[in-house]
C-alpha cells in the first residue's frame, strides 16, 4: 500500500446463520455502476492510539489489537504522528469493527502491512474464512472493497 489516504477500514465479518424463511427485508439500492456509494463517516469509539513513527519504521495497534499497522524502515522520510481510532461501522450488513487511520496525507515510500487478527474460535462460532474482507472509505465518504 503506497498511499494511505484517510481510510475508514472496515473488516466486515458476516455471520453464517441460515434462515428457514426468506428474507423480504428491502435492501438498499446499489449505486449506479461506475459510481462509488457515499456513506457517512463513523463516529469515534473510545480513545485514539497515537504514535510518532519516522524513517526507522514502527508498528501501531488499535486499543484492542483488532488492527495492526506495520510501517517498515524507509517507508517514511520524516517523523509523523500516526493514529488508529475505532469508529462506528456505517457499512450495512457488516458487523465487523471499523477504524480510521490518520493522517490522511501520508505517502509511503515502501509498502506497509495492515493486519486484522482473528481467532480459530471466531471461525468456530459463526464466521466463514471466505466471508472475512476489508473495505475502505476515503475522506469524501466513497468506498469500496
Amino acid at each position: 500500500m503506497k498511499q494511505l489516504v484517510m481510510m475508514l477500514l472496515v473488516c466486515g465479518v458476516f455471520a453464517c446463520k441460515k434462515s428457514s424463511k426468506s428474507d423480504d427485508t428491502p435492501q438498499p439500492e446499489p449505486p449506479p455502476q461506475g459510481q462509488p456509494e457515499i456513506r457517512p463517516h463513523g463516529t469515534p469509539v473510545g480513545t485514539a492510539v497515537k504514535l510518532r513513527i519516522g524513517a526507522a519504521g514502527g508498528k501501531i495497534e488499535g486499543a484492542d489489537s483488532k488492527i495492526i499497522l506495520e510501517i517498515p524502515a524507509g517507508a517514511l522520510t520524516a517523523e509523523r504522528e500516526i493514529s488508529v481510532q475505532e469508529v462506528t461501522n456505517t457499512l450495512p450488513g457488516s458487523p465487523g469493527k471499523s477504524f480510521r487511520l490518520l493522517p490522511e496525507d501520508i505517502k509511503f515510500a515502501r509498502p506497509v502491512k495492515l493486519t486484522f487478527p482473528y481467532t480459530d474460535q471466531m471461525l468456530l462460532d459463526t464466521i466463514r474464512p471466505e466471508a472475512l474482507f476489508m473495505a475502505y472509505q476515503d475522506k469524501s465518504g466513497a468506498g469500496g472493497l
